[in-house]
């Protein structure tokens, strides 16, 4: 913050508090987003100390206005899905063609989205003959747990 501000700010603890509890002077912050009132605080201490204090308490001490610590954690909603894509968008590979040049995956979906199907059953055909065949998996045999004669021996006492 700049000098400015941070006067200002401190400035506006002067004197005896914006409160009266029980008869003494307090000072109390009403938030600006949604008027939530924070915990009220001796005006024994400097205005330094006060704005410590309230910020220590999770508010965000301004020049006229405050905010909560509840207003300061809410996220936008109208935020959050386009963030969502725009990292899905960051993680998409990046594909080059002969000459070099760099496409963005999204960006060739939405080509081969605007093919005709005669073309895009072309492209299909082209991929499918670029895809290495995978190898097929052997799927292991247990062997078989060699009878115990210890354990018919053990079986028979009993």
């Amino acid at each position: 913050m700049t000098t400015k501000s941070t006067k200002a700010r401190h400035k506006r603890f002067d004197g005896h508090g914006n409160v009266r509890i029980d008869g003494h002077p307090r000072w109390r912050l009403i938030c600006c987003t949604c008027g939530a009132m924070s915990k009220a605080l001796n005006t024994h201490n400097s205005p330094h100390a006060l704005v410590k204090k309230f910020e220590q308490l999770g508010w965000e001490v301004g020049a006229s206005k405050d905010v909560c610590p509840d207003c300061q954690r809410k996220t936008v909603a109208s935020h959050v899905p386009m963030a969502k894509k725009t990292l899905n968008d960051m993680m998409m590979p990046m594909v080059r063609d002969d000459n070099g040049n760099a496409m963005h995956m999204n960006d060739l979906k939405a080509a081969a989205a605007k093919l005709e199907p005669e073309q895009a059953r072309e492209l299909i055909k082209t991929l499918r003959s670029t895809i290495p065949p995978q190898p097929k998996r052997e799927k292991k045999v247990k062997p078989e747990k060699p009878d115990d004669p210890d354990y018919e021996t053990w079986l028979n006492e009993q």
